[in-house]
């Protein structure tokens, strides 16, 4: 059962509060929606006097991130994102190794221990520096979803807690206190799940190490709490033998992937999508507004990259959703001046729609590739190498300031683009997923 109690609590846990937190800081906390309103040069001085129609103070006013500072806006997501492509490739790394669960655990406690620090940060560098440490926020995700492999579920916990955000953040005006909030939502989290045994260890993994009993153990409880019965013997003789014999002495490490994989297109997915999230501060109408059905447009997408999985080819659930994302978004740049304003919104809402269905379609078929003894570590990877993506999507929105229309030309026509060239992606549907590396049949592809 794909929503049982077991895969629930997990969904809940790192869907709706540990990545929606990440999220929401990323928009909310950069507002770059204002200007200042002194009479002066706005060179050589510090401006005290801002208008913004949002009455939220972020890092820009504390900082004065104007004018020749304006750049440090966007490289301060980029650097928190080159984090992220440090801890997502570390995290993978280890959880391969150690486990899934202790590394989940050490990331999140990382995670609530330097936003509490960033909280007091008294300099634009040293928040930026304590940003990048917070790679350990999007790390516990990957980790989290493999320990669920399978469950797409986790995505719609995370547009379930972006939609409760908007609301924290209307009543929360200052950014250190949304960073506050962010930390003790992760703390409660921790504290909770650590103190329960709802979250147990991959039972895939310990398969892959020989510990079956453990395994079987884990499977038992799991189908009891989700109200199923399980066979009196679990796995055959065949499957405890044969699959990881030899395996589980060998020490496999990243070149066990890079011997599979070629170009990384999931880059241009990772760059639309975060790019998208944060261009929702230049949407016409109010921020938080906007940045509402910015969260509600993943559920149904959620349900429908599900339901493409289940019903259609691995090549035509990636390509078809990204060509709608990439299509709405690169229609945007044609629409008159006179109705712009919520033609716009509206197609970047459903642009935003196929761009997260994309993102949910390219995790399964990243996950069926690659083998279980390495599945962790593949993920890890693959994210690192989505990262330069995300590393480049705060400068392409930084763009629009030159001509509005870039960020809608850039992100659309790669999508359109990708959306073509993943055709060609070798097809795993239906296919037995492999447990080891001589097992696997990877062809080639990192997506």
């Amino acid at each position: 059962s794909v929503f049982g109690l077991v895969q629930m609590s997990v969904i809940v846990a790192f869907g709706v509060v540990v990545l929606s937190c990440v999220l929401y800081i990323l928009t909310f906390v950069s507002i770059s929606n204002f200007n200042c309103a002194a009479t002066r040069s706005c060179f050589n001085f510090v401006c005290n006097l801002f208008v913004t129609e949002f009455l939220l103070h972020c890092i820009y006013f504390s900082w004065d991130l104007i004018c020749e500072n304006e750049y440090k806006g966007p490289l301060t997501s980029s650097i928190h994102f080159f984090g992220v492509l440090v801890g997502t490739f570390l995290s993978g790394q280890m959880s391969d190794r150690y486990g899934r669960r202790p590394v989940l655990f050490a990331m999140m406690t990382m995670q609530t221990v330097t936003i509490l620090i960033q909280m007091f940060s008294p300099s634009w560098e040293i928040f930026t520096a304590i940003y990048f440490v917070g790679f350990s926020g999007f790390s516990n995700y990957v980790v989290a979803y493999v320990l669920v492999f399978g469950s797409l579920g986790i995505f719609m916990g995370s547009g379930i807690g972006q939609m409760f955000f908007p609301l924290a953040a209307y009543f929360i005006r200052s950014w250190r206190w949304l960073v506050l909030t962010n930390a003790l939502t992760v703390f409660v989290v921790l504290f909770c799940f650590s103190c329960t045994r709802f979250i147990p260890e991959s039972p895939r993994w310990l398969l892959s190490q020989g510990r079956i009993a453990e395994a079987e153990a884990i499977l038992r409880r799991a189908a009891k709490q989700n109200k199923l019965t399980t066979p009196e013997v679990i796995f055959t003789a065949s499957e405890v033998t044969l699959p990881y014999e030899g395996e589980k002495e060998k020490k496999h490490n990243i070149l066990d992937i890079l011997r599979n994989s070629v170009f990384p297109f999931r880059m241009v997915i990772t760059m639309s999508y975060y790019a998208l999230i944060l261009n929702t501060t230049n949407l016409h109408g109010n921020l938080y507004l906007n940045f509402f059905p910015s969260a509600v447009v993943e559920i149904p997408a959620f349900i429908i990259a599900m339901l493409l999985l289940r019903y259609c080819s691995r090549r035509f659930c990636q390509s078809s959703t990204l060509l709608m994302g990439g299509a709405m978004i690169f229609i945007i740049q044609l629409i008159p001046k006179v109705v712009f304003g919520f033609l716009a919104t509206l197609l970047e809402m459903l642009g935003k729609f196929g761009v997260t269905a994309a993102f949910c379609v390219v995790y399964a078929v990243t996950s069926e590739l690659f083998p279980t003894v390495v599945r962790n570590m593949a993920m890890g990877t693959c994210s690192m190498t989505a990262r330069i993506g995300s590393i480049v999507s705060p400068f392409v929105i930084y763009l629009g300031n030159y001509y509005k229309y870039i960020p809608f030309i850039v992100i659309g026509s790669l999508a359109v683009f990708s959306g073509s060239i993943t055709l060609l992606l070798p097809e795993s549907k239906g296919k037995v997923l492999s447990e080891t590396i001589d097992c696997s049949n990877v062809t080639g592809w990192c997506v």
